[in-house]
């Protein structure tokens, strides 16, 4: 019930912010949404995580969560950052966000397809309604991967996966995003559910966004569990606005 009061706060306070920020940018003041952080990041309550994929400003997560939202909300080290959705993936649970003034962090991706059976990976996420200090490394390995389901990664986490999880960046040792966290198992919470880095760069690439790609070099072989951090800078709370 307190997080339900504290969504009804947050969307009636960031909707008011948003409308202040359309008159501040007409009259070339400073943005009040950057000025109020402080006091968005006290109530703000969080419905999934999100990450950002390309430099532009675009953001994939849930769609699940956060599909029928035409607009979303994310606070970031930048700010309070407004998104408006541009495209969902209904069939795969992938809803995409354009958020304004673009971001200096995003994801990158593996080069080539790969084989992650029992890999070394990392899930970075955040709680329902926990905030930026909620965000946490929930490593594992991967159990199944593009040969077994092409569209689907497995994995076993060493925690128990969370709600407000949904939307997280699985990354392997490399600190590429190899899966987007959408399920856990409901026999087994530490059993999560991602879609593939495979379809989640061909949905990007049919919407026209740029990304990053990186093979994988030689070092990540041999490199223990732990890259997660990689993605930290990058990964969001975000929660729907409208």
């Amino acid at each position: 019930m307190s997080c339900f009061f504290a969504k009804a706060a947050a969307f009636v306070l960031l909707g008011l912010l948003r409308w202040l920020e359309l008159a501040a940018v007409q009259l070339a003041l400073p943005s009040p949404a950057m000025a109020a952080t402080p006091l968005v990041d006290a109530i703000a309550c969080n419905s999934a995580t999100g990450f950002f994929v390309s430099n532009e400003g675009d953001l994939i997560s849930a769609a699940h969560v956060l599909g029928k939202c035409a607009h979303a909300v994310a606070i970031t080290a930048q700010g309070v950052r407004f998104g408006r959705r541009i495209a969902v993936a209904e069939g795969f649970d992938i809803a995409l966000f354009r958020f304004e003034g673009g971001t200096p962090d995003s994801a990158v991706f593996p080069a080539d397809a790969l084989d992650m059976f029992w890999a070394p990976v990392t899930a970075v996420g955040l709680r329902t309604c926990g905030g930026p200090d909620s965000l946490r490394l929930n490593e594992g390995h991967a159990v199944a991967g593009f040969r077994q389901l092409p569209d689907t990664v497995s994995l076993m986490a060493d925690a128990v996966i969370l709600g407000g999880n949904s939307g997280s960046p699985v990354v392997d040792s490399a600190g590429r995003v190899v899966g987007m966290l959408v399920a856990r198992s409901t026999a087994n919470a530490r059993v999560g559910y991602a879609v593939s880095a495979d379809r989640l760069k061909a949905f990007l690439s049919d919407h026209g966004v740029p990304i990053r790609v990186q093979p994988e070099p030689l070092s990540s072989l041999f490199a223990p569990a732990g890259a997660g951090t990689a993605a930290v800078p990058f990964t969001v709370g975000v929660a729907c606005i409208m």
